[in-house]
């Protein structure tokens, strides 16, 4: 059995997979700076240390919405390029017979807004953002680094949702929230589009990279999407239906940072992972929903 690193493991998708690894057998080493001050991805030395026995790492950990790297570029820069460049050079500098594996999470923030949809994993990148532009120095870190005998794969994650713990200011969290509870859903820019995939189908989907990457096997980047569109205002609507009339929407202008539409095409990670999304929006909306009024009942 395995050993591994996972970064940002008490985040959104973290959570889920570490749990998965253990459930097969493998050893899980989190770390995460909200399980541990100390856990600090920026900390060459702290990850040097949580890297120095395992056999490969998943690194989720990062500054992890557009607006945040909006409001602070330096900790953008910090923790999403030092931070894989460091981790990069810890894994580089360990004296083992076989060397560990990377699988690093990007984004489909990386193509920014393209002109035709869906988007293939080919398309030219066109970052509109300093989250983008990050992501995309970070694959070129990761690719870079099998220079040094590094066995490196990259996800490109689009629009996870699934967890009642998530940051409640995601558009998805925050749209099941006031479903849940009532309130006013705030749409900033209805015809946005975006390529929404559930939390458990993306851990599957890693498992299987987690797989082929531990055999040795370096996978280019492979985005993970179910191919279907679905605008904010759709979104809203549903989550208003949901709410037994106790929300209000509202708009507001898209923000000129955003990527307005993204439709991925599916068809790289089935025909490489034997993987496809297979929770409609629908339920896995609705259970998200239902899962914020259990919480509340607790």
């Amino acid at each position: 059995m395995m050993k591994v690193l996972v970064t940002g493991s008490e985040g959104l998708i973290g959570t889920s997979l570490c749990k998965e690894l253990e459930a097969i057998g493998w050893t899980v080493t989190r770390f995460d700076i909200r399980r541990d001050p100390s856990e600090d991805v920026r900390s060459f030395d702290a990850m040097k240390q949580a890297a120095s026995d395992v056999d490969g790492v998943v690194h989720l950990a990062a500054i992890s919405r557009v607006v945040w790297a909006q409001q602070d570029p330096e900790a953008c820069q910090q923790v999403n390029i030092e931070a894989i460049r460091n981790l990069t050079e810890c894994l580089s500098q360990r004296q083992s017979a076989t060397p560990p594996w990377l699988l690093f999470a990007s984004s489909r923030e990386v193509y920014g807004q393209q002109a035709d949809l869906p988007v293939p994993e080919t398309a030219p990148l066109q970052p509109m953002n300093i989250y983008a532009r990050s992501k995309v120095e970070g694959e070129t870190i990761v690719l870079g680094a099998r220079s040094s005998k590094l066995t490196t794969s990259i996800v490109r994650l689009s629009s996870v949702y699934g967890s009642p713990h998530d940051h409640k200011t995601r558009v998805t969290p925050a749209f099941a929230r006031a479903a849940a509870e009532g309130g006013q859903i705030r749409i900033e820019g209805r015809e946005n589009t975006f390529d929404f995939v559930h939390v458990n189908d993306v851990v599957q989907a890693l498992m299987k990279m987690i797989e082929l990457t531990s055999k040795g096997e370096n996978i280019d980047p492979i985005h993970l999407c179910s191919g279907q569109g679905t605008t904010l205002d759709q979104l809203a609507s549903l989550a208003a239906s949901l709410s037994n009339g106790k929300t209000e929407i509202v708009s507001a202008p898209p923000r000129d940072f955003d990527v307005g539409k993204f439709i991925g095409c599916p068809k790289r990670a089935k025909e490489v992972l034997g993987w496809e999304a297979t929770t409609p929006l629908r339920d896995g909306f609705e259970k998200l929903v239902q899962d914020i009024r259990d919480l509340q009942t607790e």
